[in-house]
This record gives structure tokens, sequence and C-alpha cells, in this order.
């Protein structure tokens, strides 16, 4: 493309040639590198590309937004489409940073954002767009478990639950995890579906009900977790339904699956969605998984003595000390039983 990269240039150098490996098997100095004599060197400036990489983020009663810079561009538009009334608003023009961050919204309100860049030519197609949550859905809230790494977050685009989260474990005397939740009265269930993929081999995931967010709280939990093999990077996946039946106790695993199949996961990755419920009835956990949201395999059930109102959610911890990681969660459902 002509523009001058001396670092990358550096850094390809000493890589070439790029071994292949199973986590990068694209061998990118040989795929990425073209011959000095068919380098463009054209200064000419086109209309830039369609903006990439859009993500948004809700936390601190803000939207903010980033995305990749573009070649060429000047300047950036930002278009922004409140689902509730369907208007559509330029939020920033002439934006001439890389991100932007929205504090002109409404609780619990979902909006969709788009983007455009621009020079003297002329402006871009438009970007995909990305639909974000002002906050979770009424009544749900998010919290860290214990003492992390780095504060989690979760956010809700009006169908996926998006959770960031750092901490090593929910076991033991302590847990260490972030937690998307809803208070709850009596019997009923959670139902949630996971969404591939995750990035980290050591995630622990699922859906829980627990008294308090103190870090040693009772709870039961239905947790999607790895366990180490011959090899650290092909774990065997397992759904447990894991318990701490008196504050301060040690988590337990009261009921281990059978590891998970082909139907969920390839080659120790995760790589099919994967569907969670557990059912409290009185004093009584009942765990299930399903491939289908259909058809359920009961896992097992357990005891634990929880006062009335609960709180009742989805979890997730990287499992590692200094990072984090993302799962997606959707066909969240909440109902009352009898």
């Amino acid at each position: 493309m002509g523009v001058e990269a001396p670092f990358t240039e550096k850094t390809a150098k000493n890589a070439r040639p790029e071994t292949m490996s199973y986590d990068m098997p694209g061998a990118g100095t040989l795929l990425f590198a073209l011959p000095a004599k068919s380098q463009s060197t054209s200064k000419e400036t086109k209309v830039p590309s369609m903006v990439g990489g859009l993500e948004a983020k809700y936390k601190d009663e803000v939207i903010t937004l980033s995305w990749i810079p573009v070649l060429n561009a000047n300047a950036y538009t930002v278009t922004r489409t409140s689902m509730k009334s369907g208007e559509e608003l330029v939020v920033a023009r002439d934006l001439k940073t890389v991100g932007y961050i929205d504090k002109n919204i409404k609780p619990g309100l979902i909006y969709d954002y788009k983007i455009k860049a621009t020079n003297d030519k002329g402006e871009s197609p438009t970007s995909l767009s990305v639909s974000i949550c002002a906050g979770l859905p009424k009544n749900w809230e998010s919290a860290d478990v214990g003492t992390v790494f780095k504060s989690g977050i979760a956010n809700f685009d009006g169908t996926t639950f998006s959770i960031e989260a750092s901490g090593t474990d929910i076991s033991k005397t302590a847990d260490q995890f972030q937690y998307a939740f809803t208070s709850f009265n009596g019997n009923g269930r959670i139902t949630a579906r996971f969404v591939p993929q995750v990035a980290s081999q050591f995630v622990k995931m699922g859906v829980m009900i627990r008294e308090s967010v103190a870090d040693n709280a009772k709870h039961a939990s239905l947790l999607i977790t790895p366990v180490k093999e011959t090899d650290i990077e092909v774990p065997g996946w397992y759904t447990n339904l894991v318990v701490r039946r008196t504050a301060g106790d040690s988590s337990v695993v009261a009921v281990q699956s059978k590891a998970l199949n082909e139907d969920f996961i390839s080659w120790g990755r995760l790589v099919n969605p994967c569907w969670l419920k557990l059912t409290r009835n009185e004093n009584f956990i009942t765990a299930y998984v399903s491939a289908n949201g259909t058809t359920w395999i009961e896992i097992g059930k357990a005891e634990v003595l929880f006062k009335k109102k609960v709180l009742i959610g989805i979890a997730l911890c990287s499992g590692l000390t200094k990072v984090t990681t993302v799962a997606n969660f959707d066909n969240v459902e909440l109902d009352m039983l009898k």
C-alpha cells in the first residue's frame, strides 16, 4: 500500500520464517508479505474503506464505542438508533478520534450504532451495526464476587449477555468471578444458552443460584468446566453441579456429568451451543444440560438450605490469575414455579 511500517517490518524479519502451530496455522509471514518490487508506491488518496471492529460497552452510565482506524480517514460520523422509538440520530460529526463516549442515553434502552469514515474524496460505506443496552435488563445488575485481578463487566444487546471477567475459580472457601444476576423469591428456574466460543481453555461459566455476592456465600451452580487431561490444550469439558452448603465452607462438586461429546466440542474447543438449566424446588436443586434447548439431560440433584430470597443469574471466571475472558449467553429465561 506504499505505507511505511518499519516496526512491523522489523518484527516480520525477526519472526521469519513463521512456524506452523495449533494456535497459529496461517504462517502469516508467508501469506501476508509481498516482495518489495510488487508493493504499490501510489500516494493517491481514495475514499475510505468501511469501518471495522466496531464494539460497544456500557459502564458507569455511559456507552463507549471503539473501532479500528481506517486508512486515509480524516474524520468519523457516528449514528445512533433507539430500538424503542426507531429514531435515528447523528450523535457525532467530524470526529477526529477513534472512539466515542455517548453520555446522552436513558437507562434500560437499547441503542444501535453505525459508523462512517470520511475524507476529502467522500465517505465510506456504513459499518456493520452494533447494539447495546444502556445497562442490563430491568431488575438485573452485575458485580465482581471476591478479589479479582480486573473489574469485570456485563453488557446486554437486547438478546445476548456478554460478560467479561477475571477471577481464578468458583471453588474452595472464597470465589472469584463476575456475576450478572437478579433477585428471585421462592421456587423457580433459570435457563440460558452458552454461545461459542471462549478464548480460554481454563474458563468456568454457567448459571448460578446464590444467597449473596459475598465470596463465601451459599450457592448452587451448574458450571461448564474444563478438566486437564493429557494435553493442556485439549481439556475434557464437563457440566458440574457445584454447591456450597454452608457459608464459609469450600465449594464441592456435588455431581459431575459425563464429558461433553461432539455435540458440543471439537478438539478441546467449545464450538457448539450448550443449554443449561438450574431448577430450585424448595431446598432441592436440579441441573440439566441440552444440545438444542428441547431435549434435556438431567445431570443430578443437590440439597442446599437457601433462604427464600436468593440471587439468580450467570457466572463467569477466566480461571487464570491475570487474564480476563469473555463469554456470551442468550435465551436467558427465568420462570417462577409453584
